[in-house]
């Protein structure tokens, strides 16, 4: 039944010969099926074969000759007795028609629109070919003796010229009568040059796998060779010399971009140079001193009984306690009274029964030796460094993990509001104990990951900072200064090279606007009672030649009142998830400021300083210092004694007043975008 319908032999039950006649009767349809769906009109649809290579005139493509295409066929004269048929398609390339016809005078086709010829007709005379010999020519060389004779002479030239190349024809005519023979020949000249080919690939391969090459070797030449001849090879340095190296050049790095000004020391630069000198281990047991880590560890009790954490007190005068109220101070303690060896708890902003909600607090007894967020993370890292190389830690891996992780847990005490340190102990432990549980571990390969890791944070804050004053300096002056002017920019305490790796968070914004030739003028404020800014700050200012003055705490308000601030650009020791900053102490006031005067304010911070884990600034433990950083100047006293002191060495700005943004090196973002801008880059 199916080849029945295949060939179109199938009689269906209701057939009557009689009536429909025929199949196609019967199915109402052509016997040339959708062939003939033109046939009305005189067209039939066929296949036409191109019968040379054509260019498109709508695509400008080249088609070539035998491409096959459905054609609509037509008749449209007559030669002579002969039909000119002209067939019209679409190129396959573009919505382009193309109409030729037969051209039967010529026994050709021609192209009547949509396409040109493409020219390779060959021409004898061009190609210097012997020419056929015409008709009327050959009646004239039977009749005219002359012009045969002087045809001959011209026919004998041609031969004698197409001599050598009818001979070379026929000498490669002549070897193909033996096909077995040149066959095995082909065959065997095939073998030996696949097989050459085959050594030549085996010898690049080892050659690139000994040299740790990735990318494919060209033939050598005498050239190569000869050149290679002259060439003397030496060893690669060891890993521990490029470590020396790489030490050595960050020893030496300087903390500024300037070249001139005065030298200046480097913390962590005094902490490489113990890397490098590649102590012998300190003897079990011996304690450790301020040599060791640059700070003194101190157990709990020596905290409490250190002179430097208790004010001082007339022996005849009981403490005295300043009562605050909470209209005079909405996010502050009631408690005022002097620091002793009880830490008193912290009171944040009223709750709506009236009653203040608790702040974190934390008490701090230790000098600043090392000060900046991202640099107490640097050098702390770098300290524990120095004593695994002098060879604390052990014996065995257990034992070497537990004492970095005991180190970086005390590191975390020295500044707790800050989270960069908190998040670099945590990697350091995590790379430590990862290369601990590797198979094949040893005490040496933990020792150098953990070293190798402190210096990457090294070069990683420097390249972070230089992001960050680029970032800053360009989207500050997007908003203030569209128009191309210059900008003067308030900052707060210290975030310049000497709180960081180098170049600085905040200040290395106004770096950047002094480098791009946009900076009038900066303002930094003394920041007491430390004073970061009159020390380190304006120091930092002078050395770069920057323009800059020099302003007490006090004075803020009245410089963006009367100086034309452009813009506040301060630091952080943590953002939160909410965009809620800690900063020095002072920061919160000059937003406030800043917020009421029109002028945007904005917090300069890497995102290592970011916590998202905390969701608001009502979290995040303030840090608080002793007293007689108040009350003492030079170790003279010039408070009046008995009076309370209440020395928090941060405070928290909330984000809505934080109005041009927060500024990392991945970008400046408003405080409300920072969770989803850095959720998928740090933990």
């Amino acid at each position: 039944m199916g080849e029945r319908k295949g060939v179109n032999k199938y009689y269906p039950p209701d057939f009557n010969p009689e009536k429909h006649g025929s199949l196609n009767r019967y199915h109402k349809s052509h016997p040339l099926r959708e062939r003939a769906r033109k046939l009305s009109q005189g067209i039939l649809i066929i296949r036409f074969e191109m019968p040379y290579n054509i260019w498109c005139d709508g695509c400008k493509n080249h088609i070539g000759m035998g491409v096959r295409y459905n054609a609509e066929k037509k008749k449209v004269g007559n030669y002579y007795t002969t039909p000119i048929y002209r067939f019209r398609m679409k190129c396959h390339l573009c919505i382009n028609y193309i109409e030729m016809q037969t051209d039967p005078a010529n026994c050709d086709y021609v192209i009547v629109s949509g396409a040109q010829r493409k020219e390779e007709r060959w021409d004898m005379a061009d190609n210097e070919q012997v020419l056929t010999t015409e008709h009327e020519k050959k009646q004239k060389l039977e009749t005219d003796a002359m012009f045969r004779l002087e045809h001959g002479e011209a026919d004998r030239s041609t031969l004698k010229k197409a001599l050598p190349t009818l001979s070379h024809i026929q000498e490669a005519q002549s070897a193909w009568k033996d096909d077995f023979a040149l066959n095995s020949m082909l065959r065997k000249r095939f073998r030996e040059k696949k097989k050459a080919l085959q050594e030549e690939e085996e010898r690049d391969q080892a050659l690139q796998a000994k040299a740790n090459l990735a990318i494919p070797l060209v033939p050598e030449t005498e050239d190569d060779r000869r050149l290679a001849a002259l060439l003397k090879f030496h060893t690669l340095d060891s890993y521990e010399d490029k470590q020396k190296l790489k030490r050595t050049e960050i020893i030496g790095r300087s903390w500024f971009s300037s070249a001139s000004g005065p030298s200046s020391s480097s913390k962590a630069g005094s902490v490489l140079k113990k890397l490098a000198q590649n102590r012998k281990s300190a003897p079990a047991g011996s304690p450790i001193t301020v040599g060791d880590l640059g700070i003194v560890r101190r157990q709990s009790r020596e905290i409490l009984e250190s002179p430097q954490h208790v004010t001082e007190t007339p022996k005849s005068e009981e403490p005295q306690v300043s009562e605050c109220t909470t209209q005079d101070w909405p996010t502050y303690p009631q408690d005022c009274s002097q620091e002793t060896a009880k830490t008193p708890k912290t009171r944040g902003p009223q709750g709506q029964d009236g009653s203040c909600q608790e702040r974190p607090r934390s008490s701090s007894g230790t000098s600043q030796e090392v000060r900046g967020a991202p640099a107490i993370a640097l050098v702390g890292c770098l300290s524990l460094a120095v004593e695994l190389q002098a060879g604390a830690g052990g014996p065995g891996l257990a034992a070497l993990v537990a004492f970095v992780r005991d180190a970086l847990n005390f590191l975390v005490t020295a500044r707790p509001t800050a989270v960069n340190m908190a998040r670099a102990a945590c990697d350091l432990a995590d790379a430590a104990a990862q290369e601990a549980e590797r198979e094949g571990a040893t005490e040496k390969a933990v020792r150098e990951r953990v070293i190798c890791y402190a210096e990457d944070m090294l070069e990683k804050d420097l390249r972070d900072n230089r992001s960050i004053g680029d970032l800053g300096a360009h989207h500050l002056l997007a908003r203030v200064s569209p128009a191309g002017s210059k900008v003067t920019v308030l900052t707060h305490c210290n975030t310049g090279a000497l709180a960081t790796a180098g170049y600085g968070t905040a200040l290395g914004v106004i770096r950047s606007l002094h480098n791009l030739g946009r900076l009038k003028h900066a303002f930094c404020t003394e920041t007491r009672p430390y004073n970061q800014g009159a020390r380190l700050t304006a120091f930092e200012l002078v050395y770069e030649q920057i323009p800059a003055t020099l302003i007490t705490d006090s004075m803020a308000a009245a410089a963006m009142a009367h100086r034309d601030v452009s813009a506040v650009v301060v630091g952080a020791d943590r953002v939160v998830a909410n965009g809620d900053t800690a900063n020095k102490v002072g920061t919160y006031q000059l937003a406030i400021a800043a917020k009421y005067h029109g002028i945007p304010f904005y917090v300069a911070a890497p995102s290592s300083s970011c916590d998202l884990h905390l969701e608001t600034g009502q979290q995040i433990v303030i840090e608080e210092r002793p007293g007689q950083e108040l009350t003492d100047v030079n170790g003279v006293r010039i408070a009046a004694p008995g009076i309370g002191v209440w020395n928090p060495a941060f405070d928290v700005t909330p984000h809505d007043l934080i109005t041009g943004g927060i500024i990392t090196e991945l970008g400046v973002f408003a405080p409300s975008e920072l969770r989803a801008a850095l959720s998928t880059t740090i933990s």
